[in-house]
């Protein structure tokens, strides 16, 4: 009876073990994750390590994850890579943008230095087209001088001489000089204004600027004879007179004493233009050998530098000589 009793409680044992070591299998199984997911899940849980029983016999025991944990950890590893994937392109397309904005950097540098170029080379020519313009323009405006010096009026003292008025009693001669011009230029002259000065003196004697002794206005307008047009001759016989004595007609040729006449005519162009013309000329004595006269007198036309000019002003007539 006890051997049957114990062979009883030996097989339930057995029969429980058994059962037992079913539940777990099963469990095992249950457990144990996809292929999917598995690579990640076989790092996470840990290899079956050995434990020494009270006895001194080996245990294998295996931790493993429910279900919940290993889908939970598969879904966070593929958001991380998603993730980095995301963020791999993003890195890609921000070194994409950065070499394309280098290229236009580097292109928009290559067509500023050629467009600085360019305008240096732009303003080079500028330059020499204004340069050339100017002295064709400096050249066109002396051409046109040059013209109007040819064509304008030109009156020019051809003879001064000496005109007897009167001899008083006393020996006195009273000369009127009279000076005759003529009209070289292209194109009349109407004269203006005419001034004249007669004296018995030495070069030294003479002030270092001339003065007139008289001076007349003329109006062309109402005087045709003052209107002289090209090759024509003008006398001009002003009222300057002077009363020479018979002494200082003997003394006369001595110690450079002679007779000057000095003068000016200004006259105005068809150009518009004024001209104040100044001359000077003393008479040289004649000569005789007894009655027989050798040379008659006559005026050169020599004297201070001052006296002899030609003074051309543009626009109206001046006002004064």
């Amino acid at each position: 009876m006890r051997t049957i009793t114990t062979l009883i409680c030996l097989s339930a044992i057995v029969a429980i073990a058994h059962a037992r070591a079913s539940e777990q299998q099963s469990a095992k199984v249950e457990a144990s994750p996809s292929p999917a997911v598995n690579q990640p899940s076989r790092t996470a849980s840990a290899s079956p390590s050995r434990l020494n029983s009270a006895d001194g016999l080996p245990i294998s025991v295996s931790v493993v994850q429910s279900p919940s944990e290993a889908a939970s950890a598969a879904e966070r590893d593929m958001r991380n890579d998603e993730r980095d994937a995301r963020s791999l392109v993003i890195q890609e397309r921000s070194a994409a943008a950065t070499e394309e904005q280098a290229l236009l950097a580097k292109w928009s540098i290559m067509v500023s230095v050629v467009g600085t170029a360019l305008l240096l080379w732009n303003i080079a020519q500028t330059r020499k087209a204004t340069a050339a313009a100017a002295h064709a323009a400096e050249a066109a405006t002396e051409q046109v001088r040059a013209v109007i010096r040819m064509e304008r009026a030109s009156l020019i003292v051809t003879d001064v001489s000496l005109r007897t008025v009167l001899t008083t009693p006393e020996g006195n001669t009273l000369y009127l000089p009279v000076v005759t011009y003529i009209n070289h230029g292209r194109s009349a002259a109407m004269v203006t204004r005419a001034g004249i000065q007669i004296k018995v003196c030495t070069d030294s004697e003479l002030k270092p600027e001339p003065e007139y002794q008289k001076t007349v206005d003329c109006d062309p307008s109402s005087i045709g004879s003052l209107f002289i047009k090209p090759g024509e001759t003008f006398i001009d016989q002003t009222l300057g007179m002077l009363s020479v004595s018979e002494e200082q007609l003997q003394s006369l040729g001595n110690d450079g004493r002679f007779i000057w006449v000095w003068g000016h005519i200004e006259y105005i162009d068809q150009f518009d233009g004024v001209t104040d013309a100044g001359f000077i000329a003393f008479q040289y004595p004649e000569i005789r050998v007894g009655e027989r006269l050798v040379q008659p007198a006559s005026f050169r036309f020599k004297g201070p530098a001052a006296y002899t000019y030609i003074k051309r002003i543009a626009g109206k007539r001046s006002q004064s000589v």
